[in-house]
């Protein structure tokens, strides 16, 4: 299928409420969340990685000076300026292979010893009360901060508590590393996954937005085509090539819509103008002849002979109204059918006998093959009206001089009916919508071609209700139409005597 010329690709309007702006700025807040949340983990999971390497050199350290202010404690030699000389040159070194700051407090947060090289300046103040309290009742702490501002800069800090020889807690050893390498280290994967997820994402929503144009696309060659539609116009078709499925579907059902409107407004067409034409021939002709009989131009002898011709029009009037009506009732599903068993034979016979006249007329050769008796389980009425509709019309196509074929036989328990007229072949494209509301074979096959195009579709619509169906056939000149009702069987009568009922004995229960 070709693509309509009246569809080529456009960038949409911006719309806020249009699909495609909605379905764009959902794809930019999932793609934004995804890498906000991608490098949220990232930088989370570099922080935790170092935090937890800095803690162990932080608590190897802190234990080394915590085995060094035990030892001093255990002593009892607490006031020996010797033993206090060597502890702080120990404290010292174990600070400055670290490369940390070194406290010691009491329990009240009372500085005792401190050390650190790199910030002379340090503020020797008591520690919050709160770091000290976290300590004792944990048995340790650790952060990354600035100690409740007790350090001018952001700091790994990690404490433990001493304890003397009677398992009391005696002092606090706290220690701390500077923290901005790691600062600085989130700060510039920071700036690398701006710059990145910047780039990125321009390209992504770009790439998205062109992706969201050819997805919203087909819905807008849709919606376009349904406005048109709306408007009369059915001529228009959509892309059914669009490289989805559910889409493609669409297209194809929208595309079959399309077509059936197309032909229903065409029928539709059709239909008026041959009702036009039906009507207003007939009554053209009934007028003037009616005319002509009031102001005495057609001659008094003449008057039934013209009356005649006027009485056939308003009966051909009378059965395109009935027709139109029955189809009206079929249409809006109230038309219903009473079976009953008849014969099936006399209701044919009826049938042929009715339109002896027009047999005539045409001198059509007649074969018709009956059984004697076949009783058929129907609605009599609405059969009588299809073989009438048949009949009807295998005689209006007959070409004068011309075959007409009848045949009725069982089979299979079932009434099978067909009726074959000589006329033009019917080529396949016709015959698929011979039975169509409103459709009229090609007029050039009979010059007698009156009718609406309803005879047929109510034919098919009572054989329908009948759960049978009617099969048409053309081939060599011949156009067959053949369809079957179940055959009745009528029960035969029993010679068996009916049986007395015999009084019942009356029981005893226990």
């Amino acid at each position: 299928m070709k693509k309509n010329d009246n569809f080529k690709f456009t960038i949409p309007s911006i719309n806020p409420k249009s699909y495609f702006m909605k379905n764009y700025i959902a794809y930019t807040i999932l793609i934004l969340g995804s890498f906000i949340l991608t490098a949220t983990i990232f930088i989370s999971q570099i922080s935790i990685y170092s935090l937890e390497d800095k803690k162990q050199s932080l608590d190897f350290t802190v234990n080394r000076a915590k085995e060094q202010t035990e030892i001093l404690i255990s002593s009892h030699f607490n006031n020996n300026d010797t033993l206090s000389k060597l502890y702080s040159v120990n404290m010292m070194q174990i600070a400055e292979e670290a490369n940390s700051t070194l406290l010691v407090s009491d329990l009240d947060g009372n500085i005792e010893f401190y050390y650190d090289s790199n910030n002379p300046h340090i503020q020797k103040t008591a520690i919050n009360k709160f770091i000290i309290t976290q300590t004792l009742y944990n048995g340790s702490y650790s952060e990354v901060g600035d100690l409740s501002g007790y350090f001018n800069e952001m700091s790994y800090i990690h404490s433990t508590v001493v304890y003397d020889a009677k398992n009391n807690p005696s002092s606090i050893i706290l220690i701390s590393m500077p923290a901005t390498s790691i600062v600085d280290l989130i700060f510039d994967l920071s700036q690398i996954f701006f710059i990145v997820l910047i780039i990125v994402l321009v390209l992504i929503l770009a790439f998205s937005y062109f992706i969201t144009s050819k997805i919203t696309y087909p819905l807008k060659t849709i919606s376009n085509a349904s406005a048109r539609f709306a408007k009369g116009d059915f001529s228009i078709r959509v892309p059914e090539d669009n490289n989805c499925i559910e889409i493609d579907n669409l297209s194809k059902s929208i595309n079959n819509m399309a077509r059936s409107l197309e032909l229903s407004e065409k029928k539709r067409t059709t239909f008026i103008e041959n009702v036009s034409h039906e009507l207003k021939t007939p009554m053209t002709s009934i007028g003037g002849f009616v005319d002509g009989i009031l102001d005495g131009t057609i001659p008094h002898d003449r008057q039934d002979y013209y009356l005649k011709i006027i009485s056939e029009e308003v009966k051909r009037l009378s059965r395109l109204t009935v027709r139109m009506l029955k189809t009206s009732k079929i249409q809006s599903e109230s038309f219903t059918i009473s079976r009953a068993p008849f014969n099936y034979v006399e209701c044919i016979s009826r049938v042929i006998i009715s339109f002896e006249n027009k047999i005539n007329d045409k001198n059509l050769e007649m074969d018709v093959a009956l059984p004697d008796d076949i009783t058929v389980f129907g609605d009599r009425d609405n059969i009588h009206q299809v073989l009438y509709n048949l009949t009807d019309n295998a005689i209006k196509f007959t070409k004068p001089n011309g075959c007409l074929k009848i045949e009725l036989y069982e089979q299979d328990k079932e009434a099978v009916f067909s009726i074959t007229n000589q006329s033009d072949d019917i080529n396949h494209e016709k015959l698929i919508h011979i039975f169509d509301r409103f459709y009229k074979v090609d007029e050039s096959r009979s010059e007698d071609t009156t009718g609406a195009g309803l005879g047929l579709y109510i034919v098919k619509k009572i054989i329908n209700l009948h759960d049978r169906d009617i099969i048409v056939k053309s081939k060599g000149n011949f156009t067959t139409f053949c369809f079957s009702l179940p055959v009745y069987e009528i029960p035969k009568p029993t010679n068996q005597k009916p049986i007395k009922a015999q009084p019942l004995k009356p029981q005893k229960y226990k």
